[in-house]
């Protein structure tokens, strides 16, 4: 994970309101992930296969993908891929 991370944390509950991070290693994703959050993954750089609901989608470079809170998913490479997250909780727009 990139050092520039930048999370905002909801003071009510301590849980994940927002964040935004860039990575260099996918190995962060590469086992089953199931979040409660919302996670708009943008791959800038690298090529490998994403498994999401019981289906694979090719990853290229300059793919975005979304996925909702608790579903399933993971990503699979030979090689390095680069990117950006931005996670958000549904309760995000209420509070902001």
């Amino acid at each position: 994970m990139s050092s520039e991370t930048h999370t905002l944390i909801n003071p009510q509950t301590g849980n994940l309101a927002f964040k935004v991070f860039s990575f260099d290693d996918i190995s962060l994703f590469d086992h089953i992930q199931r979040l409660n959050y919302y996670s708009l993954i943008w791959i800038k750089n690298g090529k490998g296969t994403a498994k999401a609901d019981f289906s694979e989608y090719h990853v290229a470079q300059n793919t975005l993908f979304a996925f909702s809170p608790y579903q399933p998913f993971m990503f699979q490479t030979n090689e390095q891929m680069q990117g950006t997250v931005v996670n958000f909780h549904p309760d995000f727009f209420l509070y902001s």
